[in-house]
C-alpha cells in the first residue's frame, strides 16, 4: 500500500528569498528605462548568467518571483549555482506538514503544464506558454530529493499539454492518473495539494481522484492568513469545494458569484445579493435583501451597523469609489476606468455644491454651444466669488455650462486648503481622457497602461491611497466587514 502526494504547480511555485541573495554572493541589479525599471539577479560583479525578477508582492513580501519558463529553464540548467537562493514557499507548508505527521510518502506527483506544441500550432498564446511550469517540476524534484526524509520517495511528473482551461477535457484526460497511481487497492492514501496551477486543472483533478480513490483522498490547504488544513474526502467534498469557491469569490470580492449553487444558507445568500447590488450601485434594489437581514439574530451588530440603503450623494459617491477599487483588485481595468470616470464627474461637483448651496443641474442649458455664455451660471459664480469666472477663463474652460473641469477649478478658488482633492484632480482627468478614447476606439486596457498614464512614481497605488484619504477608507471598507461576516457563517 502506497502513500501519494499530488501537487499542482502554478507560476509562483519557485521564488527567491530576499535575504538569501546577498548572503550567497548574488545581487539585484536595477536597470532603469524611460518608463519603468527592470530588476535582475546575477552573481556579484558577474553578468554572464542572470535573469529578470519581479519585485516582492503583498502576499509574498519577502520573495522575488520569476518567469516560469524562461527563468525556470536557466535555474534548472544551472541548478547547482542557483540552488542556495531558491525556495518553494507555496509548496513547503505541505511538505513540512506531512513530515511533522511522519507520513511516509512513496510517490510525489508534480502536475505541471507544458504547452510548447500547442503554441507552435497556434492554439496557445505566447504569454500562456511562457507561464508553463514545466521547468518548475524539475527544480522542485531536485529540491525535494535534497531532504533526507524523502530519500526513498519516487518523484513522478504529470504533464498537461493542451486545453488547460477546459474542465471537461482535463477531467477526461486525468484518466491517465490511474497509470501513475496504479490501482485503488494498491493506494493507502492520496494527499492532494492543489494550491497552485490553473483552476480547471485543479477541479478536474479533484473530481477524478475522488472518483478513483474515494475516501482515501485528503486535500491539503494553506489559505492566506490561516493555519494549514487537512480536509476530509469524499463525504465533505462537495460542501468543502463549494466553501473554497466561496472563499475564492470573497477574496476577489465577487459577491455576485455566491449563489444557490454554492450555498443553501439563506443569510449568506441575502448578504451576497445585497452586496452585489450595492457594488453595482443598484441602490434601488437593496430593500428586499435589507429587509431580510436587518432583523436577523444570526448576523453581527457590526454588520447591522453598516447595512443601509445609501441616499445621500456622499454615501453613493463612496460606494462608487469602493466599487472602482474592487474592480481594480479584480483586474477589471475597463470597469475601473468607467467608475473612475464617473467618480471624476461627481467628486468635485458635490464638494463645490456645498459651497454654492445649490444643485448645479439647475444651471445647465443644453441649448448653448461651447462658446456661448450661460449668464445665469456666470451670475451665480460671481455672487459666490468674483474671481471664479476670471480663473475659468484663464484655464480656457467654457462658461456655457457647469462641467467637471469647471468644478475642479472652482474648488481651488473656494477651498484652497482641499489639498487632497487638488492632488488627484489632474490624475483623474488623465484617466477620464483615457476612458473616452476607449469608448470611441474599442481599445483594451491593462494595469501597465494605467500606471504609465498616472506616472511610474505614482501609479494606481498612489491614486488609491489618495482616494482612501478623501473617503476615509481602509482596505475595502464595508466590504471587508461583509467578507468577514460571510466567512464566519461558512
Amino acid at each position: 500500500m502506497k502513500n501519494y502526494l499530488v501537487i499542482t504547480l502554478g507560476t509562483r511555485e519557485i521564488q527567491l528569498p530576499v535575504n538569501k541573495i546577498e548572503e550567497n554572493s548574488f545581487e539585484v541589479i536595477e536597470e532603469k528605462g524611460e518608463r519603468f525599471s527592470k530588476f535582475f539577479v546575477q552573481r556579484i560583479n558577474d553578468s554572464s548568467i542572470r535573469f529578470e525578477v519581479r519585485q516582492p508582492s503583498k502576499e509574498f513580501p519577502d520573495y522575488y518571483t520569476i518567469s516560469p519558463r524562461t527563468t525556470g529553464k536557466v535555474i534548472d540548467e544551472y541548478y547547482a549555482l542557483f540552488q542556495p537562493i531558491i525556495d518553494f514557499p507555496i509548496i513547503r507548508p505541505a511538505i513540512e506538514y506531512l513530515k511533522q505527521k511522519n507520513v511516509s510518502l512513496d510517490v510525489i506527483m508534480l502536475v505541471y503544464t507544458d504547452q510548447e506544441e500547442a503554441f507552435k500550432s497556434g492554439r496557445v498564446k505566447f504569454q500562456n506558454k511562457e507561464n508553463d511550469s514545466v521547468y518548475y517540476a524539475d527544480i522542485i524534484s531536485k529540491l525535494i530529493k535534497e531532504d533526507s526524509f524523502f530519500i526513498n520517495t519516487e518523484i513522478d511528473q504529470f504533464a498537461i499539454t493542451d486545453n488547460v482551461t477546459d474542465l471537461g477535457y482535463q477531467y477526461d484526460d486525468f484518466k491517465r492518473i490511474n497509470h501513475l497511481l496504479l490501482y485503488s487497492e494498491q493506494v493507502k492514501q492520496v494527499f492532494l495539494y492543489p494550491q497552485g496551477g490553473i483552476d480547471q486543472i485543479n477541479q478536474a483533478l479533484i473530481l477524478r481522484l475522488i472518483e478513483t480513490f474515494k475516501g482515501k483522498v485528503k486535500q491539503l490547504q494553506k489559505a492566506e492568513g490561516v493555519d494549514f488544513k487537512e480536509l476530509d474526502f469524499p463525504s465533505k467534498f462537495l460542501s468543502s469545494l463549494n466553501k473554497q469557491k466561496i472563499l475564492k469569490h470573497l477574496a476577489d470580492y465577487d459577491f455576485g458569484l455566491i449563489d444557490s449553487e454554492l450555498t443553501d444558507n439563506p443569510i449568506i445568500k441575502h448578504i451576497s445579493t445585497y452586496t452585489k447590488n450595492r457594488l453595482e450601485l443598484k441602490h434601488d434594489s437593496l430593500k428586499n435583501s435589507f429587509d431580510n437581514l436587518i432583523g436577523r439574530s444570526e448576523i453581527s451588530n457590526q454588520l447591522k451597523n453598516i447595512l443601509q440603503i445609501p441616499t445621500s450623494k456622499n454615501e453613493k459617491l463612496k460606494d462608487l469609489y469602493l466599487s472602482a477599487k474592487i474592480s481594480c483588485h479584480q483586474k477589471k481595468y475597463g470597469d475601473f476606468l468607467w467608475r473612475i470616470f464617473t467618480l471624476n464627474e461627481n467628486l468635485f461637483r458635490i464638494k463645490v455644491e456645498k459651497f454654492l448651496d445649490t444643485r448645479t443641474e439647475k444651471y445647465r442649458n443644453v441649448a448653448l454651444g461651447q462658446s456661448d455664455l450661460n449668464q445665469a451660471w456666470i451670475d451665480k459664480l460671481n455672487r459666490v466669488n468674483p474671481t471664479i469666472v476670471e480663473k475659468l477663463k484663464e484655464k480656457g474652460i467654457w462658461l456655457n455650462n457647469p462641467s467637471r473641469k469647471a468644478f475642479y477649478v472652482i474648488l481651488q478658488v473656494l477651498d484652497p486648503t482641499s489639498s487632497d482633492y487638488q492632488k488627484i484632480g489632474d490624475k483623474l482627468e488623465l484617466l477620464s481622457e483615457k476612458r473616452n478614447k476607449l469608448a470611441h476606439g474599442l481599445e483594451a486596457v491593462d494595469r501597465y497602461q494605467i500606471n504609465l498614464i498616472l506616472g511610474i512614481e505614482y501609479k494606481i497605488e498612489g491614486l488609491l491611497s489618495d482616494l482612501d484619504k478623501i473617503f476615509d477608507v481602509q482596505g475595502f471598507g464595508i466590504y471587508d466587514v461583509i467578507r468577514k461576516e460571510i466567512e464566519d457563517l461558512l
